[in-house]
């Protein structure tokens, strides 16, 4: 699993790691058409500020994790190490949203679901990390993130 580190020193708030996401989990996949698609892209992540410092909320893939226990609709499970969202047995309700201790479980108010950091499954790297212009993202364990893309 890509494990992705948060330096908030580094941080300018310039949301490039925001815009990343909402760019791959577009059906496109390019900037210029992704914010034309209808439903629009959701981003995974968010940065806000917190004591005067940036603060990234995304969801830390807890092992016990409150979303999951507040979801009645069994539509939030773990696969391996990663907490998934099935939008198909979402019903939108956002218990899931107000259970999350990290603010990072977000609503896709014209889907009517939920959504959170899905580690960019099915990629390599994490959008986040790789648009960082600033190194306020990296992974925490580039040795194993250089295994897995092997």
């Amino acid at each position: 699993m890509k494990q992705v580190k948060f330096n908030s020193d580094l941080c300018t708030t310039c949301e490039s790691c925001v815009l990343a996401c909402t760019v791959r989990h577009s059906q496109s996949k390019d900037l210029g058409y992704a914010m034309w698609e209808i439903p629009r892209p959701v981003a995974r992540v968010k940065v806000t500020m917190k004591g005067g410092k940036p603060k990234l909320l995304r969801c830390i893939q807890c092992k016990k994790p409150k979303c999951q226990e507040a979801c009645e609709e069994d539509a939030i499970s773990r696969e391996e190490d990663l907490i998934i969202v099935d939008e198909e047995k979402c019903i939108g309700c956002g218990k899931c949203v107000e259970a999350c201790p990290f603010d990072a479980m977000f609503m896709d108010e014209e889907k009517g679901v939920a959504v959170s950091c899905d580690n960019c499954e099915g990629y390599e790297d994490c959008a986040c990390v790789e648009a960082c212009p600033v190194g306020a993202l990296i992974y925490k364990d580039l040795k194993k993130v250089e295994v897995e893309s092997s």
